[in-house]
């Protein structure tokens, strides 16, 4: 659960997290922990849009063009975050991916992904 009150944005977000895969246990004790893990992860997420500023402007910017009414943004959004995990004894790998709903009712949803390396000494 997350929630927001300011002038950039006043929104609210519920969700979860869930994951599946070859992982370690935070129950099992540190001497039995696999240096190997491979899973997939998702987490879900409601949001509820008060105001944000980047689509409605800020403080001083409410009549330019560029923004958009009040009554265009939409007030309840979905996102899902969703990836792979692969992590050994040196490497991390990640490829995560990201959808939401349109934020203002001319808008598109959209989706966007990335990937993530890493090494460790």
């Amino acid at each position: 659960m997350n929630a927001k009150v300011g002038t950039l944005f006043t929104n609210a977000s519920m969700g979860f997290n869930t994951t599946l895969g070859i992982i370690n246990t935070p129950f099992s004790s540190s001497q039995k922990q696999s240096r190997f893990k491979l899973y997939v992860y998702a987490q879900p997420l409601l949001n509820v849009i008060g105001y944000d500023a980047t689509l409605q402007g800020g403080l001083f910017n409410r009549q330019s063009s560029y923004t958009i009414s009040p009554s265009g943004i939409e007030r309840f959004t979905g996102q899902l975050n969703f990836g792979v995990i692969l992590k050994t004894k040196t490497l991390y790998f990640e490829y995560s991916r990201t959808a939401i709903t349109k934020e203002f009712s001319s808008g598109e949803a959209y989706k966007w992904g990335g990937v993530k390396t890493g090494f460790t000494f």
